[in-house]
């Protein structure tokens, strides 16, 4: 009898050591999540004039799960109004960009394409002056080739790969600066990554995106160039002198009522339209995949983000990544017209954040860096 006392009174203890452990534990790290849903939607409040504006729709995942999704503001300001759903499909414009990486880099991995080849020799009819520029200096932006949109008028009948590839043959006579010296953003790069993509698989870009990209992660209203047929499509809105004003990937208004429109199908460097659901199963996805865990390391440093959380930025395969408190954060985001994206991720804290939105006002990428900055704030106990 005694002996049982004896070993009731040791599991009390160590009932209560393990107990005292956790209260330290949840002393010093706290609980992330406690209040975060309202930091976030007021945070999302402040930034909403009105309830049936254009808005936007963030997930918050954490622990391979999503944790919290909200969702506020209206698809289109014609009609009816419907509000945002986490299956309204968004033109990801340059979120597209790490999709495009990853197929690239699934074709080295499968011996399919060498990252080190000069793409003079993957690309016939490539002007000379590219002949020094890699498949690696494309996909971190090093290559010193021109950014296209600076020969875009927005009047021209159809902006395609074709279109882009005709300018850099006539338009652009020598690179910026000598490829891998320094990172500079080009949207010309992964325009000719899609081109290389599909002269190394024999297929389209689209269908290399389905099998690398969209049909692992059951990603079933992501499509190339169009909203998919059954899509709950979000127009783009940008803000001007109070008014929103349609901005969308192939239209835009002017505050006298006309309506522009232009024909842009290029694809690599954006193209994709996706949704928020299909978003987080791809970003959980990478993260149980261990793929941030393999990115190159030391490229050419990013300016631009001094006034940022983030530091010491850099442009890896597809995807920015620094460091927020000390923890290596990856994203990426995308803007056009109306649409401001952001796909975010910090893997040793299992944390990543979507956003998409139709609101043009919105500074998504400002605003989700903060937002990450403030979970590790809490996951800390700062």
């Amino acid at each position: 009898m005694q002996k049982f006392t004896r070993f009731i009174v040791v599991l009390l203890f160590v009932a209560g050591l393990h107990s005292t452990q956790a209260q330290q534990i949840q002393k010093i790290y706290g609980n992330p999540f406690n209040g975060y849903s309202t930091y976030l939607d007021r945070q999302l409040d402040s930034r909403m004039d009105e309830q049936f504006d254009p808005g936007i729709g963030v997930s918050i995942i954490r622990d391979g799960q999503v944790r919290i999704r909200n969702i506020k503001g209206v698809k289109a300001l014609s009609g009816e109004r419907e509000l945002l759903t986490p299956n309204t499909s968004f033109y990801l414009a340059s979120v597209t960009k790490p999709m495009t990486a990853q197929i690239i880099r699934e074709l080295v991995n499968t011996d399919q394409l060498d990252i080190n080849a000069n793409i003079t020799d993957i690309l016939p009819g490539l002007p000379d002056y590219m002949k020094e520029v890699t498949v690696e200096h494309l996909v971190n932006h090093q290559s010193g080739i021109t950014n296209f949109y600076e020969f875009i008028t927005w009047r021209e009948p159809l902006i395609d790969n074709d279109y882009v590839l005709g300018l850099l043959k006539t338009r652009v006579k020598e690179l910026e600066f000598t490829p891998g010296s320094k990172h500079s953003y080009s949207n010309s790069n992964y325009v000719l990554l899609a081109e290389i993509i599909e002269q190394v698989s024999g297929k389209t870009y689209h269908e290399v995106l389905e099998s690398v990209v969209v049909k692992p992660n059951r990603m079933i209203a992501t499509s190339l160039n169009r909203p998919k047929p059954y899509a709950q499509y979000a127009t783009g809105y940008n803000l001007k002198e109070g008014q929103f004003l349609l901005n969308d990937y192939e239209k835009i208004e002017f505050a006298n009522g006309f309506v522009g429109r232009f024909n842009k199908r290029t694809y690599g460097s954006s193209g994709v339209f996706s949704t928020q659901s299909d978003l987080e199963r791809w970003i959980l996805r990478l993260n149980k995949d261990g793929y941030f865990d393999e990115l190159p390391q030391n490229q050419k440093e990013v300016d631009g983000y001094e006034d940022s959380p983030v530091k010491d930025v850099h442009y890896s395969l597809g995807w920015y990544h620094g460091k927020i408190l000390g923890q290596e954060v990856f994203w990426h985001s995308g803007e056009f017209g109306g649409y401001r994206n952001l796909v975010l991720t910090i893997p040793e804290a299992d944390f990543s954040i979507v956003a998409l939105s139709n609101n043009g006002s919105l500074e998504v990428e400002k605003m989700g860096l903060v937002w990450a900055e403030e979970f590790l704030s809490r996951l800390n106990g700062q």
